[in-house]
């Protein structure tokens, strides 16, 4: 991950996001989705965030009870981890990582205040890690999509896994026409505004993503389409691209302004099929 713009990116941005996002107290700004047993926002926000779990009590049962050591990879203010850490018990122990200086505040301060002993948070950049105790789960809800090299992160993960161990990745991914298919000069322009100024870095297909891990003895052995549980097109989303029709360049100068103008350009991306959101886990060779 470029350590300039990303961390610039969610030091400016972040407090806009947990005032104005859809998190319900939750502090969890990942895409809320909504399978039919979900009935809240808090519930949708952490859907992925239960994916995540899945796969932890799949690996506990792998290493025999073992105490797990998780890594959550871009982990913002800490909710996931604490989200796991709080179902875990005394199970594993969380080391949280993030770009931005004010995350990470977020994320200790609160750690502190609730007395979460075995939830670790540090800023850091995940294409340079520290070293570590062998780690049995990594995962990333929504910034792999940030690495500036996609080969890169997956090399990293594959360095600090056990054997066995196992990367969730949740974020979204090319189709197979968004790959290779010629864009139309609107199917463009949303592509370069979500590209820019979401800072999808490493918005790629999930064949090369698979191509990629298996370079560095990761194997893909889940990918599921969670794109059908997603809600689009929101009331804030329509004006949101009015106000981008109207004051597109305007908004491009500013991180938050521009991070709403790349949001939309993801939601007409999604909607023309040139980009899924995906639920992608991979596990290290024995």
């Amino acid at each position: 991950m470029s350590g300039s713009i990303v961390q610039r990116y969610y030091d400016n941005n972040t407090s806009r996001f947990l005032r104005f996002g859809q998190h319900e107290g939750t502090r969890n700004i990942h895409q809320p989705l909504w399978p039919a047993h979900v009935n809240s926002v808090s519930e949708a926000v952490n859907v992925s965030n239960e994916l995540v779990y899945k796969e932890l009590l799949a690996v506990q049962e792998e290493f025999g009870g073992a105490e797990l050591q998780v890594l959550d990879l871009g982990c913002g203010v800490g909710a996931s981890v604490v989200y796991l850490a709080e179902r875990a018990q005394e199970r594993a122990r969380f080391l949280g990582i993030t770009i931005s200086e004010v995350q990470s505040e977020f994320a200790k301060n609160y750690a502190i205040k609730h007395s979460l002993s075995r939830c670790e948070f540090m800023q850091g950049d995940f294409l340079d890690l520290p070293s570590m105790a062998p780690v049995h789960l990594a995962y990333s809800i929504e910034a792999f999509l940030h690495a500036t090299d996609a080969s890169a992160y997956l090399a990293q993960v594959a360095g600090c896994l056990a054997p066995q161990g196992r990367l969730v990745i949740v974020d979204d991914f090319l189709t197979a026409r968004g790959a290779h298919s010629a864009l139309s000069s609107k199917e463009k322009g949303w592509m370069n505004d979500y590209r820019d100024h979401w800072l999808a870095n490493s918005l790629v297909s999930e064949e090369r993503v698979g191509e990629l891990a298996a370079s560095h003895g990761l194997r893909l052995v889940k990918s599921d389409d969670l794109t059908p549980l997603m809600r689009l097109g929101r009331p804030r989303d329509k004006l949101i691209g009015v106000a981008r029709t109207i004051a597109g360049p305007l908004m491009r100068r500013s991180l938050y302004l521009g991070s709403l103008a790349g949001g939309y350009g993801k939601q007409q991306c999604i909607k023309a099929g040139l980009v899924q959101y995906r639920h992608l886990v991979f596990e290290r060779a024995a």
